[in-house]
């Protein structure tokens, strides 16, 4: 009963449109698609080109470099550059709990890492930006 108070309540039963009021179901729809489509339009922008712009271009040996697996050694080195205090996820751990349980957690982080390579996205709800400024600082 709750539920169907509720759909009559945000039903939208029309709109005006230069003054006039459309309820006919078909209508409205095509009108709000055009006000959609009207208001987010991206204007005609001037754009910059860069005709003429030579950018170095890494070797084949950078290349395949990039597209290694993150080693253990290099995560490691990551985590202990970081300050013991701080946090990199909204749960509180510390990097001094990372560092001084390293042998017990080290395993799950390596797999993370692995996971991460394999599928190149992070699972949901997962806070990157620890890796994201640990990349930037190596």
């Amino acid at each position: 009963m709750l539920v169907n108070s509720n759909r009559r309540f945000n039903t939208l039963r029309g709109v005006f449109v230069n003054g006039l009021w459309i309820d006919e179901p078909k209508r409205v729809k095509e009108e709000i698609c055009l006000y959609i489509e009207n208001r987010f339009q991206e204007e005609d922008w001037v754009r910059p080109k860069l005709d003429g712009v030579r950018f170095k271009a890494i070797g084949q040996q950078q290349k395949s470099k990039m597209s290694e697996p993150i080693n253990e050694t290099e995560i490691k080195v990551v985590v202990w550059e970081c300050g013991s205090d701080e946090t990199p996820g909204p749960d509180g751990v510390n990097f001094e709990f990372v560092k001084e349980f390293w042998e017990f957690i080290k395993s799950d982080v390596l797999r993370f890492m692995d996971e991460f390579f394999v599928h190149e996205k992070f699972p949901k709800g997962c806070n990157a930006s620890f890796l994201r400024s640990a990349i930037r600082k190596t």
